[in-house]
């Protein structure tokens, strides 16, 4: 539980990042200059949905907006779907996620080699660090084995036949 409406404030100016298609900009705009109004009963809110293990049936409705990624626009493969849900729910998570990240950091619960969900760590940063042992393999003259697995293209060979079937894999493991 929150004891002080602080917690807020940042998470709120923060999020703007993430609001990168809320249509209109006046929710968030709103938000922004209400916060010092609206914190309290935030914090009210917050307190009692953890307390209740519940959140707001309007937190649980999104909407789903098809953001065009690139090529043919009359393809639906060449779209992505964006779900847009409530500014206040959004905090919410952000609030939450923030928490359990500093006490899984403050208790050393996450290995330093983990880069996802990580602040200033992602796929190019563990991607780097691999390559810069690879150098420094290679230029000590030590050996090193590599293991390539890319499951998003693989397939189910059929035991009986052995003919690849359409069906992904990835969903089975």
């Amino acid at each position: 539980m929150w004891h002080t409406e602080n917690v807020f404030f940042p998470v709120i100016c923060a999020c703007h990042n993430d609001l990168l298609y809320v249509k209109p900009w006046s929710y968030y705009l709103l938000l922004i200059e209400t916060q010092e109004l609206i914190a309290y009963p935030l914090l009210l809110l917050f307190n009692q949905s953890l307390r209740e293990s519940s959140v707001p049936q309007d937190w649980k409705q999104a909407n789903v907006t098809p953001i065009f990624k690139h090529g043919n626009r009359n393809k639906v493969e060449n779209y992505r779907p964006v779900s847009l849900t409530s500014l206040i729910c959004k905090i919410f998570k952000s609030i939450i996620c923030d928490t359990i990240m500093q006490h899984l950091e403050s208790q050393l619960l996450i290995n330093s080699s983990q880069h996802a969900f990580h602040k200033g760590r992602s796929c190019l940063t563990n991607l780097l660090e691999f390559l810069d042992k690879v150098i420094s393999c290679i230029d000590s003259g030590d050996s090193m084995d590599v293991i390539f697995l890319d499951f998003a293209n693989s397939t189910q060979v059929n035991v009986k036949n052995g003919r690849r079937c359409n069906v992904p894999l990835y969903p089975y493991l």
